[in-house]
């Protein structure tokens, strides 16, 4: 499901940029994607609306989802959120990601060429919080790439 809406997150800008991550759950939402359940399918929908903002859940699809499908919402928005800010600048700054975590804190480091001053800040500000509360750790980003001078 994470796979799938990764590749089709931004698939309501054939319809318009403003509001694309509306646009893409409802495409999703009404056409299906063949070969997925229907609870697969609403999950997708939902991930691909809540990929760069708002607090996901399930409202509206009671009917098919449950709480555990919530939290799983919530889980894989955060996981995609974060792939959505750290792909910011559209250079391909971050070429791999390694993730540790204990019982406090999640500790997500960069792996790139040049140090990816946008993609850690926009990611701090706009993932890290869902991450968070997704988790229940303290999330921290660093790079292995040195600040430029």
């Amino acid at each position: 499901m994470l796979d799938a809406s990764a590749l089709l997150h931004d698939l309501g800008t054939i319809i318009a940029y403003d509001g694309h991550h509306k646009h893409s759950q409802t495409l999703i939402h009404y056409n299906g994607l063949a070969g997925y359940s229907r609870r697969e399918i609403c999950l997708i929908a939902l991930l691909t609306r809540y990929h760069r903002k708002g607090t996901p859940d399930i409202e509206g699809y009671e009917t098919v989802l449950n709480a555990q499908d919530e939290k799983t919402l919530v889980s894989l928005a955060g996981i995609l959120r974060m792939a959505e800010f750290l792909e910011r600048g559209r250079n391909a700054a971050v070429s791999d990601v390694s993730a540790q975590w204990d019982d406090d804190t999640l500790r997500i480091t960069l792996v790139g060429d040049e140090h990816p001053a946008v993609e850690i800040w926009e990611s701090q500000r706009n993932a890290v919080p869902l991450l968070e509360s997704a988790f229940n750790r303290r999330v921290t980003i660093d790079s292995m790439a040195a600040p430029a001078d």
